[in-house]
């Protein structure tokens, strides 16, 4: 994938606050929440990104390979993507209560 397909889907379908520096930081923002960071590099005279580069923005994103070839492609709008990431954080919240429940009722019952 080249710089500038990657650089242009993250700035302008990641909802959240851009910085700068050496290299290209965004906060992930969704309901006036930061829900994570992703850093990528600036425009270069290269052609394409490495691949390995190219894996920690997808996971920094929060992303599997097809929906970052999608958010990059641009079949993946800025709208899906916030509904993506709501959704990851619902199943988050429903897996840390169902530790909390199991916690609970093993202290309940005693060691």
């Amino acid at each position: 994938m080249k710089y500038r397909e990657v650089s242009s889907a993250i700035e302008t379908k990641v909802p959240g606050e851009t910085g700068s520096g050496k290299e290209s930081n965004k906060w992930i923002e969704v309901d006036g929440k930061r829900v994570g960071r992703v850093t990528y590099p600036k425009v270069h005279s290269k052609p394409d990104i490495p691949k390995g580069t190219l894996g920690s923005i997808q996971k920094q994103l929060r992303l599997t390979k097809e929906e970052f070839a999608e958010l990059v492609g641009c079949t993946l709008s800025r709208t899906k993507y916030v509904e993506l990431l709501r959704e990851q954080d619902r199943k988050l919240i429903e897996e840390d209560e169902k530790k909390q429940v199991a916690a609970d009722e093993k202290a309940k019952s005693g060691p």
